[in-house]
């Protein structure tokens, strides 16, 4: 038996993974309630189209202003923790004093 090539290896994954994925396809686009593949069984729930176009959507949309309103809101409830004290220099300082 000869080495396989790294060409060969990919070839072969390639292929497995297509087969895995058009198996995968196949199970998930079939309308059977009761699914056999070599030594493992599956019973599930088919629900028609229909019944999947009708589920009312459950993600809401968020814009922008909504997350600005959200983010200064939760900002103007926020006790104040400024402090002038020397002993902690504002970001601004030491942004200042690397610069120089």
């Amino acid at each position: 038996m000869s080495h396989w090539t790294a060409t060969e290896w990919t070839l072969m994954l390639g292929a497995v993974s297509t087969a895995l994925g058009s198996l995968i396809l196949v199970i998930q686009r079939s309308t059977c309630t009761n699914i056999k593949c070599g030594c493992m069984e599956c019973e599930r729930e088919v629900r028609s189209l229909d019944q999947l176009e009708a589920q009312p959507e459950t993600l809401e949309a968020i814009t922008q202003d909504d997350v600005q309103h959200r983010l200064s809101s939760t900002l103007s409830n926020a006790p104040a923790t400024r402090s002038s004290s020397p002993a902690r220099p504002s970001v601004a300082r030491m942004v200042n004093t690397l610069e120089r």
